[in-house]
Protein backbone atom coordinates (compact mmCIF):
# COMPACT_ATOMS: atom_id res chain seq x y z
CA UNK A 1 0.00 0.00 0.00
CA UNK A 2 2.68 2.48 1.06
CA UNK A 3 4.43 1.89 -2.72
CA UNK A 4 1.37 2.88 -4.82
CA UNK A 5 -1.61 4.19 -3.07
CA UNK A 6 -3.61 5.05 -5.87
CA UNK A 7 -3.73 1.57 -7.17
CA UNK A 8 -3.86 0.17 -3.40
CA UNK A 9 -7.24 2.21 -3.31
CA UNK A 10 -8.15 0.54 -6.66
CA UNK A 11 -7.87 -2.64 -5.66
CA UNK A 12 -9.24 -1.77 -1.83
CA UNK A 13 -12.50 -0.56 -4.15
CA UNK A 14 -12.31 -3.91 -5.65
CA UNK A 15 -12.44 -5.75 -2.21
CA UNK A 16 -15.00 -3.94 -0.83
CA UNK A 17 -17.83 -4.67 -3.27
CA UNK A 18 -16.64 -8.21 -3.52
CA UNK A 19 -17.03 -8.21 0.68
CA UNK A 20 -20.75 -6.30 0.07
CA UNK A 21 -21.17 -8.62 -2.71
CA UNK A 22 -20.99 -11.58 -0.47
CA UNK A 23 -22.69 -10.03 2.82
CA UNK A 24 -19.33 -10.79 4.67
CA UNK A 25 -19.51 -8.02 7.12
CA UNK A 26 -15.95 -8.16 8.79
CA UNK A 27 -15.01 -8.55 5.17
CA UNK A 28 -16.93 -5.53 4.48
CA UNK A 29 -15.11 -3.43 7.42
CA UNK A 30 -11.45 -4.66 6.75
CA UNK A 31 -11.86 -3.32 3.05
CA UNK A 32 -13.27 0.19 4.16
CA UNK A 33 -10.61 0.78 6.56
CA UNK A 34 -7.97 -0.27 4.79
CA UNK A 35 -9.55 1.89 1.93
CA UNK A 36 -9.45 4.55 4.51
CA UNK A 37 -5.87 4.04 4.92
CA UNK A 38 -4.93 4.72 1.34
CA UNK A 39 -7.41 7.90 1.73
CA UNK A 40 -5.39 9.06 4.21
CA UNK A 41 -1.84 8.76 2.50
CA UNK A 42 -3.49 10.62 -0.36
CA UNK A 43 -4.53 13.27 2.06
CA UNK A 44 -7.93 12.53 1.37
CA UNK A 45 -9.34 13.02 4.70
CA UNK A 46 -12.99 14.00 4.31
CA UNK A 47 -13.52 10.69 2.13
CA UNK A 48 -11.20 8.91 5.19
CA UNK A 49 -13.86 10.56 7.51
CA UNK A 50 -16.82 9.30 5.65
CA UNK A 51 -15.15 5.66 5.22
CA UNK A 52 -13.87 5.32 8.80
CA UNK A 53 -17.70 6.48 10.11
CA UNK A 54 -19.35 3.95 7.90
CA UNK A 55 -16.79 1.13 9.58
CA UNK A 56 -17.79 2.37 12.83
CA UNK A 57 -21.48 2.01 11.82
CA UNK A 58 -21.05 -1.31 10.79
CA UNK A 59 -19.39 -2.35 13.54
CA UNK A 60 -22.30 -1.56 16.18
CA UNK A 61 -21.44 -0.47 19.69
CA UNK A 62 -18.59 -1.86 21.43
CA UNK A 63 -19.97 -5.01 23.58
Amino acid sequence: MLGDPERARKEMLEVLEQAREMGTLAQEIDALLKLASCDFLQGRYEHLMVLSEEACKKAGPPT
